[in-house]
């Protein structure tokens, strides 16, 4: 944790939280617990297809693990930090 790496997953939900305005990428079926990739406004206005284009995607995710109430996150800026995944990519 506080250090930077390079995780891989799918995308099993996507959710904007209509308070915040937060959207979570989540790895795993339990948002709670699960590893999740966090963008905050304003920053999520420059991920224009972000249930389109990650929902159910393989993703590979750079930046600072951090644990938030025991459940590790990325939270992401830059929409380069997210790469899509081809189905035969393994990462190295």
């Amino acid at each position: 944790m506080g250090l930077p790496a390079t995780v891989e997953g799918t995308v099993r939900r996507v959710y904007r939280d209509p308070g915040s305005g937060i959207v979570f990428l989540n790895f795993g079926p339990n948002p709670r617990q699960d590893f999740a990739v966090v963008i905050r406004p304003p920053f999520s206005d420059l991920f224009p297809l972000l249930e389109d284009g990650y929902r159910n995607r393989r993703v590979r995710v750079r930046g600072i693990v951090e644990d938030f109430a025991g459940q590790p996150q990325i939270v992401v800026q830059l929409p380069e930090q997210i790469a899509v995944m081809d189905e035969s990519e393994v990462m190295p």
